[in-house]
């Protein structure tokens, strides 16, 4: 249970999602998310990318 708590951390941090994680509190623990991110790395990082292009696309209209 515990491992799967740290993985869903890691998630809501790649995915930068404000009511699981604030934006402050995430620069804080930057490096602690890139730790819990280690074993779901190839996901956390296309949520990141995939959250990215919508967020610049919904930005650009």
């Amino acid at each position: 249970m515990e491992r799967d708590l740290r993985v869903l951390a890691a998630l809501a941090g790649a995915a930068r999602m404000k009511g699981v994680v604030g934006s402050g509190e995430a620069r804080r623990h930057q490096n602690r998310i890139e730790q819990l991110s280690v074993p779901v790395e190839p996901i956390a990082t296309a949520l990141r990318k995939s959250v990215e292009a919508a967020r610049s696309s919904a930005a650009g209209g």
